[in-house]
């Protein structure tokens, strides 16, 4: 019996074996791939994440000083 694939058997199955690594391969890339693109987006995340954090520390200790500023110039205006 002739397989479908028109070739011996043996080479028919090679053929078979050939595609599944192929096959394998492909999936096994696209994996890679994608845990690139997560690395990359958790970075993303994270750097955008301290950006903020520093911007509101910065603007925390800039506003506390500018109100001790502030209330030291009403109490130096209360005495005159």
């Amino acid at each position: 019996m002739e397989p479908p694939c028109g070739q011996s058997i043996v080479k028919c199955e090679k053929q078979k074996d050939d595609g599944r690594m192929e096959t394998q391969k492909r999936k096994q890339n696209e994996k890679e791939k994608a845990e690139r693109r997560m690395k990359i987006v958790v970075y993303a995340i994270c750097v955008g994440i301290y950006s903020l954090v520093f911007i509101c520390i910065f603007h925390i200790i800039f506003a506390r000083d500018n109100f001790r500023t502030i209330l030291i110039r009403l109490r130096n205006m209360k005495g005159k």
